[in-house]
């Protein structure tokens, strides 16, 4: 059963489904899923670039760091 694999209660499931089916795209916020979708997506490439920038900065910071080690010995 589904509430078995996300591991809650049936009634917490039965009461999600319940106001999906009453209030529908307010639950959404007033967006559909196709907007929400693209919004991950934007979100992913943007977390992706961000991820990428930290790596960059840390080699960076390892890079210079190790200069500075070798140049006060």
């Amino acid at each position: 059963m589904a509430a078995e694999r996300l591991a809650i209660p049936k009634s917490t499931l039965s009461n999600w489904t319940s106001a999906a089916r009453t209030h529908g795209k307010e639950m959404l916020g007033g967006r559909s899923v196709s907007d929400l979708e693209a919004e991950i997506t934007r979100l992913r490439k943007e977390l992706k670039q961000v991820r990428e920038e930290r790596d960059v900065i840390k080699k960076a910071t390892a890079y210079f760091a190790k200069e500075t080690l070798q140049n006060t010995i």
